[in-house]
């Protein structure tokens, strides 16, 4: 990795370390600009490329300028890499389908795996209980607040919601902002005008997951 978490400082190994370096085959799962990319299209042995995506960088256009460079710089760096990986995974055909676009020759689909068992059998809360169970239809969104996410979307669909089918629901937007908190304030700006009570339309913040 290139910035290694407190955490899991005895686990991972800088990508420069000659241990990281010197591997019959190289799995780089490409997020952001790096000097990771370089390292990887010289790096010997097979080199297989995993992709999650990289958000466009209009989406940013006039909230975060930085991530407008960032992103675009991404997707350049991704295209140089056509020629120099054997084999390039996205997480789904969406992704997949992106870098054939990009001219990779050899791709595939290697999807995320996830182990839903810890989401079963806990003990319910009782006061997110009481505070749900009161008859409303409740409306779950989980993602950071980003343009990419299309909150005013939720916003729409709210005021279609409240206007078409029922006065009883609540949309509950799970995720933190960070950076884009005038996004955040322009998704609430169209929430009120359409006339979407806080009750109705919930900015949660960052919620912590036990």
């Amino acid at each position: 990795a290139l910035d290694i978490d407190e955490q899991v400082e005895g686990d991972v190994l800088p990508f420069h370390d000659r241990p990281a370096t010197g591997s019959d085959v190289t799995i780089f799962h490409f997020a952001l600009p790096s000097p990771m990319t370089a390292a990887f299209r010289e790096a010997p042995g097979k080199r297989v490329l995993v992709y999650h995506n990289i958000t466009p960088a209009e989406f940013f256009v006039g909230f975060d300028e930085e991530l407008v460079r960032i992103a675009a710089a991404g997707r350049n760096e991704l295209r140089s890499l056509a020629t120099a990986t054997d084999l390039a995974l996205g997480d789904s055909e969406f992704n997949r389908r992106e870098l054939e676009q990009l001219g990779f020759e050899r791709t595939g689909v290697l999807p995320i795996l996830l182990n839903f068992d810890e989401f079963h059998g806990g003990t319910p809360n009782p006061v997110m209980q009481d505070i749900l169970g009161d008859g409303r239809a409740n409306f779950l969104f989980v993602g950071r607040v980003y343009p990419n996410k299309r909150f005013e979307d939720l916003a729409r669909l709210a005021f279609f919601y409240k206007k078409y089918v029922s006065e009883d629901f609540r949309f509950i937007l799970v995720g933190k902002a960070g950076r884009m908190e005038h996004y955040q304030q322009s998704v609430q700006a169209l929430a009120d005008h359409w006339g979407l009570t806080p009750s109705e339309f919930l900015f949660t913040g960052h919620l912590a997951w036990d």
